[in-house]
């Protein structure tokens, strides 16, 4: 279903559910399930997902596939391959499954995770996740560190102006996080009595730019480059 489709064609879709197919569905999503877990113990229990640009069906077959690779190679695991599992069970990388069109070879991400195209094999992937191990880690474990940073400093600003609760966009890093609260908190006490009385008993929201604006919800969205 298109979330941009009026409310008849949503029907329209609707409509065309069937008994049957309800129940095609949960036998590939239990079929899905399996398999995932079969790739994700095989790559040193790396959390699977389908990319934006992946087709749901193209993700079913791949998993599919790579689960019976998997199997039948499972025997030529070697010592190298061991050891590279204990190097990754030290972080919480995501392997992610993009279309072969938009992702050509597998390579790692800027935020640390892995991403390789539906066609490649399990000693591909592996192959890709042993290339990029070491600096997974060193990517996943800086951001660790940056996020108890934010969310302590998240803590000092829910203490000092009152407020119920801070977020963030989800397209705001956490360093970006980071310089906004801390502009907060070096600000002058006369300036702080005047925002606490702004800002208190309100949640307040981090946002990627724009203006300091009211959000639907109530809740007070303030672009995280914010100079006053």
């Amino acid at each position: 279903m298109n979330p941009a489709s009026t409310s008849v064609q949503w029907l329209s879709i609707l409509q065309n559910v069937t008994s049957k197919c309800v129940e095609t569905l949960k036998t590939n999503q239990q079929i899905l399930k399996a398999n995932l877990s079969i790739v994700e113990d095989d790559i040193m229990q790396l959390r699977v997902v389908k990319g934006h640009t992946c087709d749901a069906e193209d993700y079913f077959e791949c998993i599919r596939r790579l689960a019976r690779q998997s199997e039948e190679e499972r025997k030529d695991i070697t010592e190298e391959a061991d050891e590279m599992r204990l190097t990754i069970l030290s972080s919480k990388a995501t392997l992610v499954i993009e279309s072969d069109q938009t992702c050509r070879i597998g390579t790692l991400r800027k935020d640390g995770n892995f991403v390789v195209p539906t066609s490649m094999s399990i000693n591909g992937i592996r192959s890709t996740i042993s290339k990029y191990a070491s600096r997974s880690n060193e990517i996943l474990n800086a951001e660790s560190r940056t996020k108890k940073q934010c969310d302590l400093l998240i803590q000092r600003i829910m203490n000092e102006f009152e407020v119920q609760k801070v977020n963030k966009s989800n397209i705001v890093s956490n360093d970006e996080m980071i310089q906004c609260l801390n502009m907060f908190l070096a600000k002058d006490i006369p300036e702080k009595d005047a925002l606490r009385e702004m800002l208190g008993g309100h949640i307040i929201g981090v946002s990627k730019g724009g203006k300091l604006h009211l959000a639907d919800d109530g809740s007070i969205i303030i672009p995280w480059n914010v100079s006053s």
